[in-house]
């Protein structure tokens, strides 16, 4: 995973908190999804690795994408926001 995907995850993970995803990030997510129909099942798999002394509260090594709750908490975020998106008017 490349440093700005992980960060880009980073900050829609602060969004999903709050029950918010931008249009851009649901266009990211659709065509990571597009690449990789696993994609939110492989975050907590992927990540970045820390340089040794980076610190930040995690300590040095492994940083994955998203944790499993947390990529589970932003597939089901996006999955109602497309699917509310995919509505047709009656």
């Amino acid at each position: 995973m490349s440093r700005d995907e992980y960060e880009r995850l980073q900050a829609m993970h602060g969004g999903a908190q709050l029950g918010l995803l931008a249009a851009v990030d649901l266009r990211w997510l659709a065509a990571a999804l597009a690449a990789n129909p696993a994609y939110f099942d492989e975050l907590p798999r992927r990540g970045v690795i820390a340089p040794e002394g980076a610190g930040g509260g995690l300590g040095d090594g492994f940083r994955p994408g998203l944790d499993a709750a947390s990529a589970q908490d932003l597939k089901i975020l996006f999955d109602a926001a497309t699917r509310s998106s995919n509505k047709k008017p009656e």
